[in-house]
């Protein structure tokens, strides 16, 4: 079996390839989240700003730029965050509820959201926050244990 979308396939090419499809893409999603048969491999798309707006110029004005390269997408959706506030994010930065913050950074061809800050960028273990003697002695007889505790009577390594 032979596909027109070869590596190096031009848009043109992948965009004017005959796809026979027997279900829609809400279709096509949800089988294949359920394991199920499907009539091709769902696709999605996650570009940036700069990259759709080349699309777009190639594909012209007014065309579905999803639709010709056949993208089915799962979107997203989530519920408002109602929980603890939120530390103050500090300025030129954005926050999202999880506590990670963000800077746009600009890279010549476009800005970006970059992540600056992670809340759990300075954890550490109860065992191993400060390194000490026996620390990694210790994991491995946790671990030991909770193979004992999972497999009673299996020999320990």
């Amino acid at each position: 079996m032979t596909s027109s979308t070869t590596p190096g396939a031009s848009l043109g090419q992948i965009a004017s390839c005959n796809v026979i499809s027997t279900m829609n893409s809400r279709e096509r999603m949800l089988a294949a989240i359920n394991h199920q048969a499907v009539d091709r491999i769902p696709t999605d798309i996650w570009a940036t700003p700069e990259v759709m707006a080349k699309l777009q110029a190639h594909f012209g004005a007014g065309v579905d730029v999803r639709g010709q390269l056949h993208i089915d997408g799962l979107g997203s959706t989530w519920a408002d965050y109602i929980g603890p506030a939120t530390s103050a994010c500090l300025a030129g930065e954005s926050c999202d509820f999880w506590g990670m913050r963000y800077r746009s950074t600009s890279y010549g061809t476009g800005v970006y959201s970059e992540q600056v800050s992670h809340p759990l960028a300075d954890a550490r273990s109860r065992c191993c926050g400060t390194p000490a003697p026996g620390c990694a002695v210790r994991l491995y007889g946790a671990l030991l244990h909770a193979q004992q505790v999972a497999r009673p009577g299996a020999v320990a390594a």
